[in-house]
């Protein structure tokens, strides 16, 4: 009779354990996923910020010069199927442009990372 009780208790132990880890690992897991979703949202935001304070302006300025009213990204996979006109492709002389305008790249990305 102890014995059985011996192993029924052990076995509620045992089960007990299996509860504490199984609620551990989906805190755990929970705690992953939200740590994501905010590193998401902060490369999100310095995205937008890059785009925003430093390729603009550079893209505006060639735009300025050929007269465009659209830059369309004919790399971008919403526009794989777009008719373009590839006699003014500007992507090398932006990318020029921003390398030259930008030599000092830790600076440019302190001033995004730590706004």
């Amino acid at each position: 009779m102890q014995k059985h009780q011996l192993e029924n208790e052990k076995r509620l132990q045992q089960e007990q354990l299996a509860k504490e880890k199984e609620s551990q690992d989906l805190l755990n897991k929970l705690n992953q996923r939200q740590k994501e979703q905010i590193i998401k949202q902060r490369f999100n935001k310095w995205k937008r910020d890059f785009y925003n304070i430093y390729m603009i302006p550079v893209v505006e300025k060639f735009m300025q010069v050929y007269g465009a009213s659209i830059v369309i990204d004919i790399d971008s996979q919403a526009f794989r199927s777009v008719i373009f006109d590839s006699r003014i492709n500007i992507t090398e002389r932006v990318i020029s442009k921003m390398n030259t305008s930008y030599y000092n790249v830790e600076e440019l990305l302190d001033n995004i990372t730590l706004q």
